[in-house]
């Protein structure tokens, strides 16, 4: 049972990952080229899709591609001037957001409402969180 809530295997996927992270790093060393590129390299996505069940849904709806695709979308992400903070975002991004590429949405996401009606700007009727 490989699940998000798991410690020991969230735990371990995370540090796994931060030592990616910093053997990446030292090879990038001074190259210009942006972290992000370094990091979309396929086998490199792929290590963390295989962390993932079978089960998952994401397993199979993550690909490098769609990770390629987002970042052109939005060419920010994980391309910011101080190569720590690009790590610590797409760290953040992978460990806790994507829970090894397993999820796709927020657990239980579809049928929860995280609006606050009685807010003086409250969302739209027809708007979900």
């Amino acid at each position: 049972m490989s699940t998000l809530l798991n410690i020991p295997v969230a735990g371990f996927v995370a540090t796994t990952f931060v030592m990616m992270m910093i053997i990446l790093a030292k090879s990038v060393g001074t190259q210009t080229k942006p972290l992000w590129l370094t990091l979309s390299h396929k086998e490199f996505l792929n290590s963390i899709i295989d962390q993932a069940d079978a089960g998952c849904a994401g397993k199979n709806f993550n690909t490098r591609d769609a990770f390629l695709d987002a970042h052109n979308s939005y060419n920010q992400f994980g391309s910011l001037d101080n190569v720590d903070d690009s790590k610590r975002e797409i760290v953040t991004h992978f460990t806790h957001e994507a829970g090894d590429f397993c999820y796709i949405e927020d657990i239980n996401g579809a049928s929860r409402d995280y609006c606050d009606e009685t807010n003086t700007q409250p969302k739209k009727a027809s708007e979900s969180f």
